[in-house]
């Protein structure tokens, strides 16, 4: 597990990288910090289903 790791680190640091700093991400990480429910933001298509 830890070859898988080592061989995929600098990808997986990059992919970590561009998902933390996501409006989802901080929303998430926030409502945490917060003890609150988090407040998503739905895209319009889904909105619009409802």
């Amino acid at each position: 597990m830890l070859e898988g790791f080592d061989r995929d680190a600098e990808r997986l640091t990059e992919e970590s990288a561009r998902l933390f700093v996501s409006d989802e991400a901080r929303e998430g990480m926030l409502a945490f910090l917060q003890k609150r429910p988090p407040r998503w933001v739905q895209p319009a298509t889904m909105r619009a289903a409802d």
